[in-house]
C-alpha cells in the first residue's frame, strides 16, 4: 500500500493485499480487515471487515486490541449469523483455493 519507487495505487494494493489473504497469508488478511474498515482501497464494508477478521484470527494473526476494539464500534449491529456465513465462506474458499 506504500509504492515504494511506484506511484501509490492504494485499489491495486488492496487487490494484491487480498490475493494474499485468499492464499492464506494471515498477515495479508488482517490487513484486509483493515482496508475494509477504512475504505481504504476498497469500499467499505463492516461485514467484511469483521468477517476478515475472525479470518486472520484463525490464521493465526488476530488484530490488535485497539483495531478490535474500532472494528466492535462498527460492525457491533451486524448480525452474528451474517457474519459468520461470511467467516465460513471466506474459509471454504481458502481451502479450495477459490
Amino acid at each position: 500500500m506504500q509504492g515504494r519507487g511506484v506511484t501509490q495505487d492504494e485499489k491495486a494494493g488492496a487487490e494484491w493485499i487480498k490475493k494474499a489473504a485468499m492464499q492464506g497469508h494471515a498477515s495479508a488478511a488482517r490487513q484486509l480487515s483493515k482496508l475494509y474498515l477504512e475504505g481504504r482501497g476498497v469500499a467499505a464494508d463492516p461485514l467484511e471487515a469483521k468477517a476478515w477478521a475472525k479470518v486472520a484470527a484463525k490464521l493465526g494473526k488476530p488484530l490488535t486490541a485497539d483495531d478490535m476494539a474500532a472494528l466492535e464500534r462498527e460492525t457491533d449491529k451486524l448480525p452474528a449469523d451474517k457474519v459468520e456465513a461470511e467467516v465460513q465462506r471466506l474459509l471454504t474458499s481458502l481451502s479450495t483455493g477459490q
